[in-house]
């Protein structure tokens, strides 16, 4: 993987100390000597009055004491002009102030006119020492207008709908500073200008931003401007410096034209038609700039030399990045180029002089291939022999794992200015750090079944970003093992079976499952649901894991039957002959029933099968004759077990009525003679309840009615 290597941060640390060292020497301009606590920069403006003030005419340092303003004029107790409110008449001027040396504010004031751009807000001419702070400068021709004046602050005053903003020339030593414009023809114009400061100065809608023109030793510091034809255009200047400046959505961002010793470091140039330009520049350094997302060229450097382009980043411009038409003598080192819908760079030779060639070095770019030169379009042959990438990062194959997963992916990566680095895993950072442009690697231990999207996104120096999705799939696909191997079961009929079975699982039995539906099984306890019938049952069982893998084994349970069937012998019964309802009625079980028989006096009257739904088998004494009888039952299971019960059975006569005389005296009675047949076993309740017994009752109630109705008969003739 081709690396930065230490030559070029040695090269890049000499330059920087170069560079400080040449605008150590660039005179600094001049602190207005009035004092701080005076100049209430940050105090909230006045509320105007309705009334206006008549306009300030001054022309010599008494004239502040006659006017009547606080102050002496001195450092410490300048003469103060404030709180005023001045309506400015056509081409007229609010406050003018003409030769005059003393120290002297202008502050919370606010001029303004009714006409289009008409008049002059503040003039100053051949003044030293003045400031101009917190002022509102509205519909005017000139906001703020200074001729031959040195040592003067303008500072946090807002200015709108004006021709110009501020109009300064042939002056020194001043400082623009904080203002806000808006809406303007020229938000600060400078002519004839030597060591002055512009400092974060806020330009929004300006034709033109910041005019520069014949000028030395003009620095332009954090000034932002949006939507000006000419962002800051400096013309015929000589040791300007640029610095941290933002310009946005304007014809030009910053132009120099026929200037010398300029020097534009860490600004931003973004969403102009054009980023940086340069017509007939000689010695100029571009350090640490950011050109992105320009409408046309990023870079665009015409007929000039000794051009020095230094770790500035050319990205995302839809015309080309860095362009150099007849530029000799350039050094193009360090910065990053690329990602323009253009081509990234082109050097044509044009009017460049001959034999002052172009020395592309070092830089990245992002149609880089990772071997080899890299070759620079245009027809001056142009190569940078040891080019790097923006930022690379390779793509790992996706990985298929047996769970638990552990393993690590490894990234090739590298950057030509890395920042950062983050790795998360399904959306959640694992781990975040700076980032030196080494390779990357993510550790994962233990991962379950599942899948896991690890997303590695490692960030420049300059905000790109390059990230890789590696996909890690993890699946259980190994079975529990039996921790005892289930054995086979011997079981005697009718008793319950219960067996306790074990797996093991790195991921825990899930669920236990058997074939039949003879049985239950909970948390690996085999148990019977039903009774289990005389015989072999195989029964296959399993254990899964959560992801239902299983592991399984069949079963063989042997049933025995080694008891006999059991029977609840009845009472024996006693009955008359001719009686009905009378039955014997054996409760029986056992687990594997097969077959019964019935006996009566040893001989079989009734054979059938016994089911295991049957748990008592009933016979009928109907019809049985007078006699003495022994019903025998047998019992018989699938095992050949049996059992018998004999109840004996007597059926007597019905019995009869015979006269008898008894002779007591002289008188001789007649009365029944009984004979009974012997009581039955059965309860006398039942037995008097029984169908012969009601017969005769009611043959007897029969029998008395007649005998009646015959004596009735008798009578009643």
């Amino acid at each position: 993987m081709h690396k930065r290597g230490p030559c070029a941060e040695v090269f890049l640390i000499i330059f920087g100390l170069s560079f400080l060292f040449l605008f150590s020497l660039m005179p600094i301009a001049h602190p207005n000597p009035i004092s701080s606590d005076i100049i209430t920069a940050n105090q909230p403006r006045f509320s105007v009055s309705s009334m206006t003030d008549d306009p300030i005419s001054i022309t010599k340092n008494d004239a502040f004491e006659k006017l009547g303003f606080e102050g002496n004029g001195t450092e410490t107790n300048p003469y103060l002009i404030e709180n005023l409110s001045i309506y400015v008449k056509f081409d007229g001027i609010g406050i003018s102030i003409v030769s005059t040396s003393v120290f002297f504010v202008i502050q919370n004031c606010e001029l303004f006119s009714y006409d289009s751009k008409t008049g002059t807000g503040v003039y100053l001419e051949k003044v030293d020492n003045g400031a101009v702070v917190n002022c509102s400068f509205d519909t005017l021709a000139i906001g703020v207008s200074v001729l031959k004046s040195e040592d003067c602050d303008f500072i946090n005053n807002s200015l709108s709908s004006l021709g110009k903003g501020f109009y300064l020339t042939q002056s020194l030593w001043l400082t623009v500073q904080g203002n806000n414009l808006a809406n303007s023809g020229y938000g600060v114009y400078l002519n004839k200008i030597d060591f002055s400061d512009l400092l974060g100065n806020d330009l929004d809608q300006c034709n033109y931003g910041i005019l520069i023109e014949s000028s030395n030793g003009i620095r332009s510091l954090s000034n932002h401007v949006v939507g000006s034809f000419f962002g800051v255009y400096f013309h015929n200047t000589v040791r300007s410096l640029t610095f941290n400046n933002v310009i946005q959505s304007s014809q030009y961002g910053i132009y120099y034209a026929y200037s010398q010793e300029c020097n534009i470091s860490s600004s931003e140039l973004s969403k102009n038609r054009y980023g940086l330009s340069f017509l007939e520049v000689d010695k100029a350094t571009i350090l640490n700039n950011l050109v992105k997302s320009n409408n046309d060229f990023g870079v665009n450097i015409k007929n000039s030399r000794n051009i020095n382009i230094f770790s500035s980043t050319i990205f995302e411009n839809k015309g080309t990045g860095l362009y150099l038409l007849g530029v000799s003598g350039a050094v193009i080192h360090e910065n990053e180029i690329g990602y323009n819908l253009g081509i990234n760079a082109a050097d044509y030779i044009g009017a460049a002089a001959a034999g002052l060639v172009n020395n592309w070095d070092t830089n990245a770019w992002s149609d880089y291939r990772g071997t080899g030169k890299y070759i620079i379009s245009g027809d001056r042959g142009s190569i940078d022999n040891d080019p790097f990438y923006i930022v690379y990062l390779n793509s790992p194959s996706n990985m298929n794992l047996e769970a638990p997963a552990s393993g690590f992916i490894n990234w090739s990566a590298s950057a030509f200015k890395p920042s950062y680095y983050s790795i998360k895993m399904n959306g959640v950072t694992i781990e975040e750090a700076i980032w030196n442009g080494d390779d990357l690697s993510a550790i994962f231990l233990n991962l379950d079944p599942g899948t896991y999207l690890f997303v590695v996104t490692v960030t420049t120096t300059s905000g790109r970003t390059a990230s890789d999705t590696v996909i890690v799939s993890t699946m259980d696909t190994t079975p529990p093992e039996w921790l005892r191997i289930p054995e086979d079961q011997i079981v005697e009929c009718g008793n319950p079976f219960v067996y306790q079975l074990e797996a093991i699982d790195y991921y825990g039995v899930s669920r236990w499952w058997v074939n039949s539906s003879l049985f239950n099984i909970d948390e690996g306890l085999l148990q019977n649901k039903s009774v289990l019938e005389y015989g072999i049952i195989h029964v296959e069982v399993r254990a899964y894991d959560p992801s239902e893998n299983y592991v399984s084994h069949v079963v063989q349970i042997t049933v025995t039957d080694s008891i006999s069937p059991s029977v609840d012998s009845p009472s024996d019964i006693v009955m008359i002959e001719g009686e009905f309802g009378y039955s014997i009625t054996w409760i029986v079980y056992d687990c594997n029933p097969s077959i019964y028989e019935i006996l009566k006096n040893g001989a079989s009257i009734q054979l059938g099968d016994w089911t295991p739904d049957m748990t008592s088998i009933q016979y009928s004494l109907d019809n049985l004759l007078a006699g003495e009888y022994v019903f025998t039952i047998i019992l018989t299971d699938v095992a050949g077990n049996s059992v018998s019960d004999d109840i004996h059975v007597t059926v007597d006569l019905f019995p009869t009525t015979e006269p008898t005389t008894t002779v007591t005296g002289t008188e001789t009675s007649s009365a029944p003679s009984t004979t009974t047949s012997p009581s039955s076993s059965t309860p006398t309740d039942t037995a008097m309840n029984g169908p012969d017994m009601l017969t005769l009752s009611l043959l007897g109630i029969g029998t008395g009615i007649a005998v009646v109705i015959v004596i009735l008969f008798i009578k009643r003739r």
